[in-house]
């Protein structure tokens, strides 16, 4: 007996959609070119399939991932590909692990007198830092007094340290791939101005304090309120510092 039958010879070969892990990024990268992780040399795009919340990040010209800023986590990465073939697959799913880049803030300076004790919590210089930084006496800054830099504690002390610009530097470690952030502030310590010339006279009687104005020479154009003593001597009565 003879049994008639039909083979049928179908072509089973797939086109490649293979495709690699993406490397961790920061979220100030600029852009990362997806298709340098596709293995396959078949046309295809990529799009953000799962994303956490708030994110930010945009593909643009169909491989070019965006961060801008968006926010850390996991983000699924999906290629697909331009010209799929029935039964077969056409996508390939990576995940991207994007971290957050550190900020150390925004710097301010200050200045004080010498012979201040008062301390001065280098934070309060710094404007949304990230918290758990180092501090750490900045490259040229001039080398404070022992005792009066506590770089754990991030405070500084005018103290016995002689008049200048004292710059320290705020570090904050950012996780792989994503740079250490830093930001530099200042304090600038005065001598204080001895004044020289008295440039407004005033009567009065013995034992009799009263107020008047006068000018430190040096600086110039800088006035401050003093005592008359009945030693013909000048009292400041707080102290002026050299700009």
């Amino acid at each position: 007996m003879l049994l008639d039958f039909e083979v049928i010879v179908q072509d089973c070969s797939c086109p490649d959609v293979s495709t690699t892990k993406p490397a961790d990024a920061c979220n100030d990268a600029a852009s990362i070119d997806l298709n340098a992780y596709k293995l396959t040399a078949e046309a295809g795009t990529w799009t953000i399939t799962n994303a956490p919340a708030g994110s930010t990040a945009t593909i643009t010209g169909g491989n070019n991932l965006n961060l801008n800023a968006t926010p850390a986590g996991n983000y699924e990465l999906t290629f697909t590909l331009t010209t799929p073939k029935a039964g077969c697959p056409d996508q390939s799913v990576q995940t991207i692990t994007i971290q957050d880049a550190p900020t150390a803030g925004t710097a301010a300076a200050t200045a004080v007198c010498v012979g201040d004790a008062t301390p001065i919590q280098l934070n309060t210089l710094l404007t949304a830092e990230d918290a758990g930084g180092t501090w750490t006496l900045a490259t040229g800054s001039p080398t404070p007094d022992a005792g009066t830099f506590n770089a754990g504690t991030g405070i500084f002390t005018a103290a016995t340290n002689a008049a200048g610009d004292y710059a320290f530097t705020y570090t904050v470690t950012g996780i792989a791939p994503c740079a250490a952030a830093t930001a530099t502030v200042t304090v600038t310590i005065g001598s204080l101005a001895v004044p020289t010339a008295v440039v407004q006279s005033l009567a009065t009687c013995a034992g009799t304090p009263n107020t008047a104005a006068f000018e430190a020479i040096p600086p110039p154009a800088q006035r401050f309120t003093g005592t008359i003593l009945t030693t013909k001597k000048l009292q400041p009565a707080t102290p002026m510092c050299q700009p």
